[in-house]
């Protein structure tokens, strides 16, 4: 997301970067730091883990092209160092073997065959044996997908041994979810970035005369947003509509269109963006 002047320019779901990786003619190429740590054979006490998890936002996934490579590099944006009091692992075997043993374990708890999960995941139904049985050690990327199959964070699939809380948590002083925010609009994302969805939810704030405009999203894209504060109006294609605070409305986002701040003080809306 990017703009000048008083607008901000907006496509959910795909403009999302990796921090440590670039672009390059649709395809997200590593950089030398995500290589050097494309597999995991280095000792790894609690403070190298720590290091290491807050790195892997450079690893790249080979999604294929299109809407699920853009919403993946999207939502790979950042994995969660460990916490103080998380207890130290003493090698990079248990590392290996917590992996290999979660893989079975969450398969059979989701009664998933190997063919289900493979295609989950775009990893091999005889490599996620052969990970099963502990013979192959996973790259990166690969135990990245398989984690990604399964919903978890890949600290959840390297270490059974910590209870986690089922309940999701994002923090409102949390910096990785904040989209964007200057003089003329901020964007908070309050929805999970590492989990695939097909709903995505956002604060907007837009200052007096700002606006949040976006090309056409995904076919079939509809947005709907509530006004908490302030006048906006509505852009969709050819029409127009205004809202004030407590109205609501919902549209196309397969075309452009925009919300505008059209009062005399800052504007906050919520928005959803329901994929198709």
């Amino acid at each position: 997301m990017s703009g000048t002047g008083t607008s901000c320019n907006h496509s959910p779901g795909r403009s999302y970067c990796l921090t440590n990786a670039f672009i390059n003619g649709g395809d997200l190429v590593p950089n030398a730091a995500a290589e050097s740590t494309s597999r995991l054979t280095d000792t790894a006490d609690r403070q190298a883990r720590e290091i290491l998890y807050s790195e892997l936002i450079s690893v790249i996934v080979d999604t294929p092209p299109g809407r699920n490579r853009r919403r993946t590099a999207r939502r790979i944006t950042r994995i969660s160092p460990l916490q103080p009091d998380h207890p130290a692992v003493s090698s990079i075997e248990d590392l290996t073997a917590n992996a290999c043993r979660r893989v079975r374990q969450l398969r059979a708890q989701r009664d998933w065959s190997l063919d289900e999960l493979s295609s989950r995941c775009r990893v091999s139904r005889s490599m996620l044996s052969e990970i099963e049985r502990g013979r192959a050690n996973p790259t990166l990327a690969v135990a990245l997908r398989i984690a990604q199959a399964f919903e978890i964070t890949l600290d959840e699939l390297v270490d059974s041994d910590s209870p986690r809380s089922r309940i999701e948590v994002i923090r409102g002083n949390d910096p990785h979810y904040q989209f964007r925010r200057d003089e003329e609009c901020e964007v908070r994302t309050l929805s999970p970035l590492q989990r695939e969805k097909d709903v995505e939810i956002y604060e907007v704030k837009l200052a007096r005369g700002g606006a949040l405009r976006s090309s056409a999203h995904f076919e079939g894209t509809r947005e709907f947003l509530t006004v908490i504060k302030g006048n906006v109006q509505v852009e969709s294609d050819a029409s127009t509509e205004t809202l004030r605070a407590g109205d609501s409305a919902n549209y196309f986002a397969d075309q452009p269109h925009a919300i505008v701040n059209r009062g005399k003080g800052e504007a906050t809306i919520y928005l959803v963006v329901v994929y198709q």
